[in-house]
């Protein structure tokens, strides 16, 4: 008796786990689909470019009062992605 309750439980927790991830994988389809939507949408507002190249640094402050400190510039690479959003009508 125990175990056919037992069994019976356990078939019910599985069916109702099933039914659930049913669920979720129709809301994930359908939150996929809006997705992919909104980027067909948002693809003309969006740029996006790189910029890259050789830097010299100076660090330029009063020297006044510092007689033993010695800045010198340095030669550096700076890199970058840059975005831009336009509001479109």
């Amino acid at each position: 008796m125990k175990y056919s309750l037992y069994l019976y439980n356990l078939e019910t927790s599985i069916k109702n786990i099933k039914a659930k991830l049913k669920n979720v994988m129709k809301k994930r389809r359908l939150l996929l689909v809006f997705a992919l939507m909104t980027t067909l949408f948002a693809n003309a507002q969006w740029r996006v470019g790189v910029t890259a190249g050789a830097d010299y640094n100076v660090f330029s402050i009063d020297k006044q009062y510092m007689t033993d400190v010695l800045f010198d510039g340095r030669w550096g690479v700076t890199c970058g992605v840059t975005g831009q959003y336009n509001f479109t009508d």
